[in-house]
C-alpha cells in the first residue's frame, strides 16, 4: 500500500470514493489510520471548516482504499474469515444440541 503525503497530491474524487488515512503525529483513541469519504479530506467541502471531521483535519497521508485497488485478502483476513466460519459452525452444533430429537419418545 502506498501512503500519499496529502500536501503531494489530494485524492481524485472521480476514481476514490473512500480512502484510508494517516493521522502522522496525531492519535485518536490509540488510532491513526482512518477509511474515510475522500470528499471529507477537502476542508472547501464545508460550508464551515469546523463541520470537517477531526481526524480528517490531522489526516497528513491518504491510500487507495483496499477494495478500490484490488488488493487480495490477507493471510490475516483469511484467517480471520476461517474463524468466523469456525464459529459458525461450532454455533450451529451447540443449536442442534438444544433441538428436541425427533425420535424421543414424548409419553
Amino acid at each position: 500500500m502506498q501512503w500519499i503525503k496529502l500536501t503531494d497530491r489530494m485524492p481524485n474524487l472521480d476514481e476514490h470514493d473512500r480512502v484510508l488515512i494517516y493521522t502522522e503525529g496525531s492519535d485518536f483513541n490509540g488510532e491513526q489510520v482512518f477509511d474515510v469519504k475522500a470528499e471529507t479530506l477537502n476542508e472547501c467541502f464545508y460550508t464551515d471548516p469546523e463541520d470537517q471531521p477531526e481526524v480528517c483535519k490531522h489526516a497528513t497521508h491518504w491510500a487507495v482504499h483496499p477494495r478500490d485497488a484490488g488488493l487480495h485478502p490477507t493471510r490475516q483476513q483469511d484467517d480471520l474469515l476461517a474463524l468466523l466460519t469456525d464459529i459458525k459452525r461450532l454455533d450451529a452444533q451447540n443449536l442442534s444440541l438444544d433441538l428436541e430429537d425427533p425420535n424421543a419418545d414424548h409419553r
